[in-house]
């Protein structure tokens, strides 16, 4: 213990009394994912993490999120401007203010092209980017461009001084993206060199470039003696990713450990610069690398030690999320550090130290997600095949016992199976819920957990309830799903991190209400309970009780505020589809008095929640529409543009699924059919179904995510359908059309 105390001061990430006060560094490691940083690679970062706060930061941009990724610099300018901004295609090229350009007949300086384009003064001794105003325009589109360069102007507004030092340099072109984060809003940076000179070749390696740690380290030192904010670029992980592709894994491999070890010995070097209770140093990977994108995976690692941080995990109000921030948290988190107040146009939050967590859960969560990802097609896809079996065997059922086909036979035997198998469905939402609570590593674990849940769920409840009045097992199935979900939002959204169902938070990026697809099925859950509570009254309108107008309504606000976030669209699908139903209740029917009074009442429900989530919960939908039709707008622009590319990538499947919906709620409500009869008979029910229908249309329309809800909600509304009918409650055979 005595020799431990006295080499302490030596090791020590941080020597107070020769630290540099109140400053800011922020350490690109570029391309990398938790299972490299922190490592045994990187031990000085190992226990930087240990002693301060680490964390997963979302990397996603304005950009999006396919796998054909296009490296454009969107998450620099994202990490600067407190949004998910898009890069462009020259946002690469940045230059120091002195660097000669060659080509042409006249040789002139970065300064001097920045003049010309911008008619801006070039900072003596800073760093200027070329490609800035196509930044910008590329983010007019979705209201961003005011936010881009929002960190360097409102440093430079409040008198701090921002630098930067490094670059990504390939062979071929120039990669400065790291200018970016802290540029102004004319593309320029006080002091920084991100020069060539911050490079030298491989040795041996046929004009392959790689950072100059001692020049940066030099150069670092430098910069830190004046500026408030220091950038530092490491490179050469960036480098390697972009260099995979064409070079042996193995060789990438090996040179991934060898330049994480060079980034961590930088790293402490630089730590020994800062006092840090006066300083903060932040380690991040602005992107995550080009294989995890591929497998939907954008988290990447971060630590922040010094002033305002301890040791923990790191979270925000952005995401609500122990162990999870956002790219969009840097920029409020280092205004936050110098005492300034972010603007409203910030979607971001500053970050915070919250108990609890490790580095193994961060990457058994990371890890997750990918798993997540492959195990959903072929598990989700064999449960649709199967609902879609279920569908057709029960037009059969119908068909056959009608007389109408002479097809099976003996249709009551097909019947005795159906109902059971629709049973054992209905339980699958559930189950694709539950299974997020475990981890698994790969297909098997879920492959066999959810069936087993659905037969012993869906079988246990069919043989205890059915020929029951109200609990039948339809309406038992529905409750404990949505008793489950209600639960877990109250309790945080643990299971809707990563359901096997839909698109996780975790993929989406949207930490605030439930995921649409879950939104869906709350709303049809909900409806086909409080059918069951009414289901047989005489007088149906008197029957709707108060009891069950409220528990709807709460429904319809946690599916629009959760207890984490907002999801706007949710709340008028559930609005609408829920003030639907009780008008299908009513016995004075669907007047055009009383159908104009369900947009009205949505409306003034969506603005109640809007005005909500605007002053408590901050959720980029209510800051959008309470920043005025500037912003409101491009977001409007942006859900339609989502809307469309969700149709465009499955454009056959959306087309029917829609067709068949729209259809459905059509020759449900329409006289002379086959259902006419069961208004009078069921009406709780058909209303249920006849409101979940048009609901679903409802979700489509108001919705970025809405072919996944409206999917979701057509799913319950048949599989529902489809045990009514086999088990004879609905279409029985004795009934005339």
């Amino acid at each position: 213990m005595a020799l431990l105390l006295s080499i302490w001061p030596a090791i020590a990430p941080a020597a107070a009394e020769r630290g540099a006060p109140g400053k800011v560094v922020i350490i690109v490691v570029d391309r990398v994912g938790i299972s490299d940083m922190p490592s045994a690679e990187t031990p000085f970062l190992e226990r930087l993490a240990g002693q301060w706060s680490t964390g997963l930061m979302v990397t996603r941009t304005g950009a999006g999120g396919s796998g054909e990724y296009v490296d454009t610099g969107g998450e620099y300018v994202s990490l600067g401007a407190g949004v998910r901004a898009g890069g462009a295609a020259d946002s690469a090229l940045s230059f120091n203010t002195e660097e000669e350009f060659t080509g042409s007949e006249d040789t002139s300086t970065a300064g001097e092209l920045y003049r010309s384009y911008t008619g801006f003064k070039p900072p003596p001794g800073g760093v200027v980017c070329l490609g800035f105003s196509q930044v910008k325009r590329s983010n007019q589109p979705s209201g961003n461009e005011e936010n881009v360069g929002l960190m360097g102007s409102m440093l430079a507004d409040s008198g701090h001084k921002a630098a930067v030092v490094g670059n990504a340099d390939g062979l071929n072109r120039p990669r400065r993206y790291s200018a970016l984060i802290c540029a102004d809003e004319s593309g320029a940076v006080p002091l920084g060199n991100v020069s060539r000179e911050m490079t030298r070749p491989v040795p041996g390696g046929m004009g392959v470039y790689m950072t100059d740690m001692e020049r940066l380290f030099a150069e670092s030192r430098l910069f830190l003696s004046t500026a408030d904010l220091l950038v530092v670029d490491t490179g050469d992980t960036g480098r390697l990713d972009r260099e995979a592709p064409y070079a042996e894994e193995s060789v990438i491999e090996r040179e991934r450990k060898l330049a994480l070890g060079r980034v961590d010995a930088l790293a402490e070097r630089i730590c020994g610069l800062l006092d840090l209770d006066d300083s903060l140093l932040l380690v991040v990977s602005p992107g995550a690398p080009v294989e995890a994108r591929k497998q939907g995976n954008f988290l990447t690692p971060i630590i922040a030690a010094g002033r305002g941080f301890s040791r923990g995990i790191l979270s925000s109000e952005s995401t609500r999320r122990c162990g999870l921030v956002n790219n969009s948290d840097l920029l409020p988190t280092v205004l936050s550090f110098f005492d300034i107040d972010a603007p409203t146009s910030v979607i971001g939050a500053p970050m915070a130290t919250t108990g609890g967590g490790s580095t193994s859960y961060l990457e058994r969560m990371s890890a997750q997600l990918e798993v997540t990802r492959r195990a959903r097609w072929p598990i989700v896809g064999g449960y649709f095949a199967l609902a879609i079996a279920l569908m057709l065997l029960t037009a059969l059922f119908h068909l056959a016992e009608r007389k109408k086909i002479t097809r099976p036979r003996r249709p009551e035997r097909l019947g005795r199976f159906l109902a059971p198998f629709a049973a054992v469905l209905l339980a699958g939402p559930l189950s694709f819920l539950l299974v997020s609570a475990f981890s698994y590593s790969g297909y098997l674990f879920p492959a066999l957990f959810c069936p087993l849940f659905c037969v012993v769920v869906g079988l246990a409840s069919w043989l205890l309830l059915r020929g029951r009045k109200r609990l039948d097992p339809v309406i038992f199935i529905c409750g404990l799903t949505g008793t489950v979900l209600v639960v877990d939002v109250i309790a945080g959204g643990r299971l809707l991190m990563l359901p096997l169902l839909g698109v996780s938070s975790l993929e989406g990026m949207r930490f605030f209400g439930i995921p649409n697809t879950f939104a869906g099925i709350l709303i049809s859950v909900a409806l086909f309970c409080a059918a069951g509570a009414v289901k047989g009254d005489e007088d149906i309108a008197k029957g709707a009780s108060r009891a069950v107008f409220f528990a709807l309504l709460v429904v319809a606000l946690i599916t629009g505020l959760g207890f984490f976030g907002a999801n706007i669209g949710g709340f008028i699908a559930a609005a609408a589809t829920f003030l639907l139903f009780f008008l299908a209740l009513g016995a004075r029917g669907f007047t055009w008095k009383r159908v104009l009074a369900i947009p009205v009442v949505t409306a003034v429900g969506t603005a109640f929640v809007v005005l909500v989530d605007a002053l408590f919960i901050h959720a980029h939908a209510g800051k959008a529409v309470s920043s005025g039709i500037s912003r409101f707008l491009p977001m409007l622009g942006r859900k339609v543009a989502i809307q469309l590319g969700q149709v465009r990538f499955m454009l056959v499947p959306s087309i029917v699924l829609i067709v068949l919906v729209v259809g459905a709620a059509i020759w449900v409500r329409s006289p002379r059919t086959v259902w006419s009869g069961e208004w009078d008979r069921n009406r709780s029910l058909m209303a249920a179904v006849f409101s979940v229908l048009v609901g679903a249309i409802v979700a489509l329309l108001f919705n970025d995510t809405g072919f996944a809800m409206l999917g979701s909600m057509a799913l319950i509304a048949v599989v529902s359908v489809c045990y009514y009918v086999a088990s004879g409650d609905f279409l029985r055979a004795s009934q005339t059309s």
